[in-house]
């Protein structure tokens, strides 16, 4: 299949980017410039352009903007980050500010590019692609995102697959592969994530349970988490033993937080645009400057053109 928009989980794939390519430099006014997350970003888009993408495909990247709707929800909401923000080494942050200059001209680069950015003040990216994705499969059109984070299987459609990043060769999951691969749709996905809780972004889930018995448990109790969320739960028909329907009985509570820190918002309808305004001209200039020459002739090129 050939996908008609690309949604891009921009500080994902900048994280992935920077470290991927972390020793990549140019000589800029004599002096060494970090340029990997710029080169790898752009890369990505390019090889995922070439395997993927329809020839007058849209490419969107989606940016955090902090997190306050779920913070608002639960205070412990991603704490690990924020307290080893507080924490680091002269190294840490010397390193982290060297990684935000990057983004800040990757943001730039993009929009010279012709790339659309979408952001909003107090969302997440993954609420901005979950809300896009939305927008343009009621369009009828085929929607790529591309993310690491495991958290976009639960927006997998006839029309919305999912690129994960990590795995070798094309890594894409689409409704058939989840089935495959996890053997449940993807709203049971979503229903595992409120069994489980995501450890990652400090979202609480039932102790002792993961990924992987979640969705034991949802293969043997399908209706579990659809029932518990309608007040509907007959514990009494749980398949499974005794102490795993207890556990689950006192976790009431934290299936319900779970679900609305989980769950990516598909209705955000106002959101802020860096419109994209292509300029070849300056991109060469940009990519000579950062000495990405091999961006700068046969297919990379001819790929950036159709943007």
């Amino acid at each position: 299949m050939r996908y008609d928009v690309l949604l891009v989980d921009g500080k994902n794939l900048c994280y992935r980017a920077y470290y991927g390519n972390k020793t990549l430099k140019a000589k800029i006014r004599n002096k060494s410039v970090g340029t990997g997350c710029i080169f790898g970003f752009v890369k990505t888009l390019i090889m995922v352009h070439e395997q993927v993408m329809s020839d007058k495909a849209k490419i969107i990247v989606c940016w955090d903007s902090g997190h306050e709707r779920r913070t608002k929800i639960y205070p412990g909401y991603k704490i690990n980050r924020t307290d080893k923000a507080k924490n680091l080494t002269k190294k840490e942050k010397k390193e982290k500010e060297e990684f935000e200059r990057q983004m800040k001209e990757l943001k730039k680069v993009l929009q010279i590019l012709g790339i659309d950015q979408m952001y909003r003040e107090g969302e997440e990216a993954d609420d901005l692609v979950g809300s896009l994705a939305k927008r343009h499969e009621n369009r009828g059109e085929n929607v790529l995102i591309f993310s690491g984070d495991h958290d976009f299987y639960q927006l997998i459609t006839e029309k919305v697959s999912f690129y994960k990043s990590g795995g070798s060769g094309v890594n894409i999951f689409d409704s058939k592969r989840l089935m495959k691969v996890f053997g449940v749709n993807s709203k049971k996905y979503l229903h595992s994530m409120c069994l489980s809780g995501d450890s990652g972004d400090c979202i609480p889930g039932i102790g002792g349970i993961g990924e992987k018995k979640a969705l034991g448990i949802l293969k043997t109790n399908p209706n579990i988490v659809k029932d518990i969320l309608n007040n509907n739960w007959d514990s009494d028909k749980f398949v499974g033993t005794e102490n795993m329907k207890n556990l689950i009985l006192a976790n009431i509570d934290t299936i319900f937080l779970a679900r609305k820190l989980v769950t990516i918002n598909k209705h955000i309808s106002k959101m802020n645009k860096i419109e994209g305004r292509k300029n070849l001209d300056r991109i060469e200039s940009i990519f000579e400057k950062y000495e990405f020459f091999s961006l700068l002739k046969g297919e990379p090129w001819k790929i950036i053109s159709k943007w």
